[in-house]
C-alpha cells in the first residue's frame, strides 16, 4: 500500500510545471516543522494537531494509523500523558506541485516516561519520513505523515 502511495505521489510530482516556488514551500514547511517540534516539546498537542488537515493520516511505525486530526490529537495526548516526547525533524528535500508537496526527511524521537510505572517504557527511535503536504488558505498542512523507523524491533525471547 505504501509503495502504491509513493508511486502515485511521484507520478503526480513528475507532471508538475517547474514554475512552482519550491524554495518558498521548503522554507514554509521547515517553519511548520519547527512549530511541530516546539509544540510537542512543550506538551501543546492542540497546536501540534492543528498542523494537520482535518482528514490527515498519521502512520507511525509499529502503531495503529490515526485517521483525522482528532485521532492524531487523541494518540499524541495519550502518549504525552505518560511522558515527555522530544523529536527532531530534518527536511532533506521538498517536491512541489501546485498546492501539494512531498517532503523527504530524517527524524529522531525520544520518549521519557514521567514515572517508572508508565505503560509506555522509555524509547529512542530514528529513521526517515515522507510527508504529503497540502496548501490550504496560504498555510502548508500535513495530509499524510509516514515515518519509517531504522531501529529494528527487539527480538522475541527464545522459546524453550
Amino acid at each position: 500500500m505504501s509503495s502504491m502511495i509513493a508511486v502515485i505521489m511521484a507520478a503526480n510530482i513528475a507532471g508538475c510545471s517547474p514554475s512552482t516556488d519550491a524554495e518558498a514551500a521548503f522554507h514554509a514547511i521547515e517553519e511548520t516543522n519547527a512549530k511541530a517540534m516546539a509544540a510537542v516539546a512543550e506538551g501543546d498537542i492542540e497546536t501540534y494537531a492543528s498542523l494537520f488537515t482535518e482528514d490527515a493520516w498519521s502512520m507511525p511505525p509499529n502503531s495503529p494509523v490515526s485517521k483525522g486530526r482528532q485521532e492524531i490529537l487523541d494518540a499524541f495526548t495519550q502518549m504525552t500523558q505518560f511522558g515527555a516526547v522530544q523529536f527532531n525533524l530534518t527536511a532533506l528535500d521538498v517536491s512541489v506541485c501546485g498546492p501539494s508537496a512531498v517532503e523527504r526527511g530524517a527524524f529522531t524521537l525520544d520518549f521519557t516516561p514521567f514515572e517508572d510505572t508508565s505503560p509506555i517504557p522509555a524509547f529512542h527511535d530514528e529513521g526517515h519520513y515522507l510527508v504529503h503536504w497540502v496548501e490550504e488558505g496560504g498555510k502548508w498542512l500535513i495530509r499524510t505523515d509516514a515515518p519509517v523507523s531504522t531501529i529494528p524491533l527487539p527480538l522475541p525471547p527464545p522459546t524453550e
